[in-house]
């Protein structure tokens, strides 16, 4: 067994071929907004609204159809649910296949924290619930994003964290009890059974709530809770460093334990009526459900199957939560995101 580190590439680049067949489209690209191994992102104006989106241009000779096929049907069974990034349209040219998803100005978690440190324990806390309402709500429907991260948690117009890249997402009927064999997702973001995969199936929806609990840390203290994760001595010793809360340190013990039968559901974590106790006697932030289209999009062929994009018609509750903080005791040996702000982009390749 053996990993290898996310190369950042450049596959698609932003030439007067990509534009006029963006335009052709309907869209007109402002800037690029990041790189993936596969996909550029760009910004970019649909001409006839004049609202803001977000493309996600997937080079055709590099990607899997069968990733860019899931990553579709994700994001349609997804449509209109609470905290994930909206897909508008899909289409083809002759080199790429070109999601259009809702544009977040906000940018996303990691560059927020290399950019300016931890985020304020309030803020924190309505994210990090945001971030839950996002897996639980994929659940729902039957799809695990498995590669939640910093990166992949962008905020909206309105404040709201949207969950988004869903290219290394499954899809099935019950995500609770689906048992994966496959190590993929992010280094510093993968729970100790995900590196065992060869060895060993795991649970998804556990695995993501180790993930989920690592976002809070990060955005807590402005550090990894595992900068060296291949080192597996690290994952029975964490301890909440001196400056967390602690309701927060005794939540992010029992989502790393080791053993992902003692980690609680994100269910667990939601419905928890201590956790709202203190929540609802803070600052209110209700979670919002993202922004609705204003295209005018009903079917959609990606060439690669076929898919047609449907209305969903599932409701999702939304969730009112705030925050107290309470004095901290614990330490931790972490390591500041500064010196790390390629740490968040590496994907576990097993040979």
């Amino acid at each position: 067994m053996g990993t290898e580190q996310e190369v950042m590439l450049t596959t698609q680049t932003w030439t007067p071929i990509l534009t006029r067949e963006i335009d052709q489209h309907g869209f007109n690209i402002q800037e690029e907004l990041g790189k993936g191994c596969f996909s550029t992102v760009y910004r970019a104006v649909h001409m006839k609204s004049g609202r803001d989106v977000a493309l996600k241009v997937i080079d055709k000779n590099k990607a899997d159809m069968k990733m860019v096929d899931n990553e579709v049907e994700a994001l349609r069974r997804l449509k209109g649910c609470p905290n994930v990034c909206g897909l508008y349209d899909v289409f083809q040219t002759e080199v790429a296949h070109v999601l259009v998803l809702q544009y977040c100005p906000g940018g996303n978690l990691h560059n927020r924290i290399v950019m300016g440190g931890m985020i304020d324990k309030v803020q924190a806390l309505r994210w990090f619930m945001q971030l839950l309402v996002a897996v639980e709500a994929c659940y729902r429907v039957g799809v695990i994003n498995r590669d939640v991260k910093n990166a992949n948690c962008l905020i909206d117009s309105q404040g709201n964290l949207c969950l988004t890249d869903f290219g290394l997402a499954i899809i099935t009927n019950n995500p609770y009890q689906e048992v994966l064999n496959t190590a993929t997702g992010s280094l510093v973001f993968a729970s100790p059974e995900v590196f065992s995969a060869k060895k060993a199936a795991y649970n998804g929806p556990k695995s993501e709530v180790w993930a989920c609990a690592a976002v809070l840390h990060s955005m807590l203290t402005g550090t990894l809770p595992f900068p060296h994760a291949s080192y597996s001595a690290n994952w029975s010793n964490y301890e909440p460093p001196l400056n967390v809360p602690l309701m927060f340190q005794e939540l992010l013990i029992r989502c790393f334990a080791f053993n992902p039968l003692h980690r609680p559901d994100v269910t667990d974590i939601l419905d928890s009526k201590s956790l709202y106790q203190i929540l609802t006697r803070a600052a209110m932030a209700t979670i919002m459900p993202r922004e609705q289209s204003t295209v005018d999009i009903t079917k959609v062929s990606i060439g690669c199957g076929q898919q047609v994009l449907q209305d969903s018609k599932n409701q999702h509750r939304k969730r009112t939560m705030s925050l107290k903080t309470a004095p901290s005791r614990r330490r931790a040996n972490t390591t500041n995101l500064y010196t790390h702000t390629a740490a968040d982009s590496h994907r576990i390749v097993y040979a």
